[in-house]
């Protein structure tokens, strides 16, 4: 992983129609990707994470979202500042896509071998003859066999686990340097998502991908992200390592997340679900997004929105009033 960032989000504000009126969504994003890293963007359903992901191509409807401020820089360039036609030619060359559910985000009425060579087509990139050795190599890569049989095959002739190989295989036909993975296992099983995580890595060291990894799953971020930015209610809780984020967790909400998961990340030993429910747009409080939901509640995070700052560990930042008060104390 080189010290060259990619992508950066920065005071990033994305609002939402409700009942006619804009709401606040996303509120002062702010994290960079750097060339060949692994971020994982993790948070409970509904927090904002595929949202988070598809604004910084500008995928959302203009009619139902809005940019209220903020740069998503890629490569040094404002993608909220291009026009259409340079956007297009960045988004599914440059920056592509993995969606969640291979069925929906597949066509079923057309066969895999068009819906490969499309984007490859339209970004001019060579001709049909060139698109489908490219296919058939990039098949070969994600370890489908039966290649030219696949290729021939209309989606619902394929198998889920089968289907998200070709997603990714079609993600990589136009070399991008940013790959965008929307929680691309969540909807196969425990063995069929190993294999993809470890096809994710080594795409990424063979190609030198910057990936954007979104989860709900601790376990599968553990194993393939570089670090780690949680999200909560459309803010950023805390973004570090993933050793800094797993092992010593600086903010509430991560705390509890791993508290409320069956497995050794919990940091009690006890196995304890999250209390309440998460905020939709519109009805987000005052002050920190969690503190309805926190045991470390105090007065000042009623009113006050924490901002995003570093800890005692450099890089390991949080957005929790309760580190001020370990200043203090210090």
């Amino acid at each position: 992983m080189s010290s060259e960032i990619i992508l950066k989000v920065s005071d990033l504000n994305l609002e939402l129609s409700k009942e006619g009126i804009f709401v606040p969504l996303l509120e002062n994003i702010n994290f960079e990707i750097r060339k060949g890293e692994v971020l994982a963007l993790v948070g409970e359903s509904g927090c904002g994470k595929s949202v988070c992901s598809s604004a910084i191509t500008k995928l959302l409807p203009k009619e139902f979202f809005r940019y209220a401020s903020g740069e998503i820089l890629f490569n040094g360039e404002d993608l909220l500042k291009v026009d259409q036609e340079t956007l297009r030619k960045i988004r599914g060359r440059k920056i592509s896509y993995v969606f969640q559910d291979p069925f929906s985000s597949l066509n079923p009425l057309s066969k895999i071998k068009n819906q490969m060579t499309e984007g490859f087509l339209n970004q001019g990139l060579g001709t049909y003859k060139e698109a489908i050795e490219k296919a058939e190599y990039l098949l070969g890569a994600v370890g489908i066999t039966d290649i030219k049989l696949r290729l021939d095959c209309y989606p619902h002739q394929l198998s889920g686990g089968i289907l998200q190989r070709v997603g990714i295989g079609m993600s990589l036909m136009c070399d991008p340097e940013l790959l965008i993975a929307d929680e691309p296992t969540s909807a196969l099983d425990v063995t069929v998502q190993a294999q993809l995580l470890d096809l994710l890595l080594k795409l990424k060291e063979k190609m030198n991908l910057s990936v954007l990894f979104i989860s709900h799953d601790f376990g599968l971020v553990s194993h393939i992200a570089d670090r780690i930015c949680v999200l909560y209610a459309g803010r950023i809780s805390e973004l570090g390592t993933v050793d800094q984020v797993l092992d010593t967790p600086n903010h509430p909400y991560t705390k509890d997340l791993l508290d409320s998961l069956p497995s050794h990340f919990s940091q009690t030993g006890v196995f304890r679900p999250i209390e309440g429910k998460l905020p939709s747009p519109g009805n987000y409080p005052k002050g920190c997004h969690y503190s309805d939901r926190c045991d470390s509640v105090f007065s000042h995070c009623k009113t006050t929105k924490p901002i995003l700052k570093n800890t005692d560990i450099t890089g390991h930042l949080s957005a929790c009033f309760l580190n001020d008060k370990k200043e203090l104390a210090g």
